[in-house]
């Protein structure tokens, strides 16, 4: 019999029935004859009909986003492939497309190799950090007090790779940076005037400086840094004056200092109005700046001692200027400032005790000044808040106060 041909394939006969065998790189998606679909490109069926991507299809596999970071007012995203994508503020060059321009939508960073961690720093005139596949540094965005590491104060639109090696971990506070490597060493640079670089002074550092030697993750917020050493203890160091770094009425610290009523903690992360939260074995702990609620403790009330925060089963954390958020079995739970939409409840009423957001199946929560984001366990990222530079990567400048995926060109 004559069977019915069409593209990117052949016709055949088996058994008496007619069929169509596809090309290499190419599917029969719908009921018309032929392989019309080109499954190495084609997001909506990347290597075979119904697999969809959330970013990009390449060579027939989804490469879709792995991390997501929020910056003051910008945000980055790291692909499984290891390219990263900025978007929102670029005023400093934080956005790393090589122009000073916002970005609503993602716009692609030129690393010089793939990337494994990233961090975004600052508000508007922020910075971005990377840990590339060689363990090496490279930042860029502003760099007026030597937050990029490379020794000056000029900031760099394409980013620029430091003499830093071994580096597993990255973190970028508003005007600080800093980073972890593969021997547990803890070094911080740029603005230093609370002492957040830790190496004992108040100068600004605008070189990496060892301020730790038993560190296995480090975050920094606006003004303070919090390290998880090897035993699972946790240090501090920087500003104190509204108790961020958990050590009670004590004043800046220049060096790490041990916070004692936390043990066995897993992960922390610091905020920028601040505050400190910290995942340990027998849950989540707040302290520091409480104006919002951002502590989670159902009161405004500033706690210079980590506090117990009725939260079990806390996987991630993420915290913003004024706002947090956990993900609690996949659901993503926030509380605190909400003036922009930025708890994502659809209301601008801020939250003294965490409150479900909608979205049940999250992996990541990342937050900036006044935006938050979220990544899934199907590689989707989705942000809400405050929106006037494009931080959203929505493609739009307006502000929300729902999640919306992000807009990927």
């Amino acid at each position: 019999m004559d069977c019915p041909t069409g593209p990117h394939g052949a016709a055949i006969c088996e058994q008496g029935a007619c069929g169509f065998a596809c090309d290499e790189g190419f599917a029969d998606c719908d009921a018309a004859v032929g392989c019309e679909t080109a499954t190495t490109d084609n997001k909506q069926s990347c290597g075979g009909c119904g697999i969809t991507c959330a970013a990009f299809c390449r060579d027939s596999i989804c490469d879709d986003p792995v991390l997501v970071r929020a910056g003051g007012e910008h945000t980055c995203a790291l692909l499984k492939g290891g390219s990263v994508w900025c978007w929102g503020a670029n005023d400093g060059g934080q956005v790393g497309d090589g122009t000073t321009d916002a970005r609503s939508v993602p716009a692609a960073v030129p690393l010089p190799l793939p990337a494994l961690d990233i961090a975004c720093g600052g508000a508007a005139l922020g910075h971005t950090c990377a840990v590339l596949a060689d363990k090496r540094v490279a930042c860029w965005g502003a760099n007026s007090v030597g937050q990029l590491g490379m020794g000056t104060t000029s900031a760099s639109e394409p980013p620029v790779v430091l003499s830093l090696s071994a580096v597993t971990q990255i973190a970028a506070g508003a005007a600080h940076s800093c980073a972890v490597t593969s021997d547990q060493q803890a070094l911080c640079w740029g603005l230093n005037s609370f002492g957040q670089v830790g190496d004992g002074s108040n100068v600004t550092a605008t070189t990496p400086v060892v301020v730790d030697s038993s560190a296995v993750l480090i975050s920094a917020g606006a003004q303070h840094t919090c390290a998880v050493r090897a035993d699972a203890t946790l240090a501090c160091w920087g500003h104190n004056d509204l108790g961020q770094l958990g050590i009670g009425a004590q004043p800046d610290q220049s060096t790490p200092a041990e916070v004692f009523a936390v043990q066995g903690v897993v992960d922390v992360a610091g905020g920028g109005a601040p505050h400190t939260c910290a995942l340990t074995g027998l849950g989540m702990y707040c302290w520091g700046s409480n104006s919002k609620g951002q502590l989670g403790l159902g009161s405004m009330q500033t706690e210079n001692l980590p506090q117990p925060v009725a939260l079990p089963g806390a996987s991630a954390l993420g915290l913003g200027s004024s706002h947090s958020g956990a993900v609690v079995g996949g659901e993503l739970m926030m509380w605190g400032w909400n003036s922009e939409g930025q708890l994502g409840d659809g209301t601008p009423i801020d939250s003294s005790t965490p409150a479900a957001v909608g979205l049940t199946d999250v992996v990541m929560v990342s937050l900036g000044s006044r935006h938050s984001c979220a990544l899934s366990s199907a590689g989707a990222v989705l942000c809400w808040g405050s929106n006037g530079a494009g931080q959203l990567g929505d493609g739009t400048t307006t502000s929300r106060s729902t999640p919306a995926p992000v807009v990927w060109p």
